[in-house]
């Protein structure tokens, strides 16, 4: 992990209180397995996908709208999903066929919920070499 810069780590707030409901993400991969970050599938180019504790019988208000990305071992990129229908270029929307090329499990609710667009961050500038491969 770099220790320099802005921060130490990146967490996503899953509650009310942001000091007790304070989720951290996992920088490397050889950890996920501890904690409720599902593995879903592999995308090209995104590398090995994450979702937070996904089940097919799930309420879509309990679905965290992140989207967890793993090169190599180590957390190369996250993405925030949004119910809405963006026009822009740096949004991308995402089809419900695509679905079950993202999620290991889809919850049945993702199929009621209309356009769903996506918003990916790259951790790293060398994003056109993020692969399958494994750590």
């Amino acid at each position: 992990m770099i220790s320099e810069g802005i921060g130490s780590g990146l967490y996503f707030q899953n509650g009310p209180n942001p000091l007790t409901d304070a989720v951290p993400v996992p920088s490397e991969e050889s950890t996920i397995q501890q904690t409720l970050w599902g593995q879903g599938k592999c995308v090209p180019r995104l590398g090995h996908q994450y979702q937070y504790n996904v089940r097919k019988d799930m309420y879509c208000e309990e679905l965290a709208p992140l989207d967890l990305m793993y090169d190599r071992g180590h957390l190369v990129a996250f993405a925030w999903f949004f119910v809405s229908d963006i026009q822009s270029p740096v949004f991308e929307k995402i089809p419900q066929t695509m679905y079950s090329r993202m999620f290991q499990t889809v919850p049945d609710c993702l199929y009621t919920m209309g356009q769903v667009t996506s918003l990916h961050i790259f951790l790293t500038d060398q994003y056109n070499e993020i692969t399958f491969s494994a750590k």
